[in-house]
């Protein structure tokens, strides 16, 4: 199987996936499965991804599930609304990050321009945020902040470590 993990960062920082992918390394038991990822600029560029799916999938002779990892920001964001249609639409599954990835796992919002630098401090210090953060196994996350449903998506394809 191959897990697809759009995200909402540039390559050149990777910030959302080095959290995203702390907690899969954490939380879950060793790797049977391929992890690829798509970097989308920014949340409008998540649902213009297909053309980079299409051809993650394509060069993967096996499954693969695509989760689109997104902000929340606020709950009036008219793109929340076409992020959802767009998974519903081509069968992704969905993370909310509320209000935002860093909220999420570091507790508090970091200026963009902070926000590589803080990611990898938290690869410094991920074992001990990862052994106590309560944030990421929300049923849903939209209702509260911060909070997310990372965990309760990946459960569905991942075994988690006892």
């Amino acid at each position: 199987m191959q897990i697809i993990l759009l995200v909402e960062t540039r390559a050149s920082c990777e910030s959302d996936y080095r959290y995203i992918k702390s907690a899969i390394d954490y939380f879950y038991v060793e790797r049977s499965f391929k992890l690829s990822k798509i970097y989308a600029k920014n949340k409008s560029e998540l649902i213009r991804s297909d053309k980079k799916i299409r051809a993650l999938i394509g060069k993967y002779p096996g499954n693969s599930v695509v989760i689109v990892c997104a902000d929340y920001d606020r709950g009036n964001d008219p793109l929340n609304k076409e992020i959802i249609a767009y998974c519903v639409k081509n069968s992704y599954e969905l993370v909310w990050m509320n209000l935002d990835v860093e909220e999420v796992f570091l507790g508090k919002q970091i200026p963009d321009k902070k926000k590589n630098k803080e990611s990898l401090r938290f690869l410094t210090i991920k074992n001990s945020v990862l052994s106590s953060i309560e944030t990421l196994d929300i049923i849903d996350p939209m209702t509260k902040h911060p909070a997310s449903n990372l965990l309760r998506v990946l459960d569905k394809y991942l075994q988690r470590k006892t």
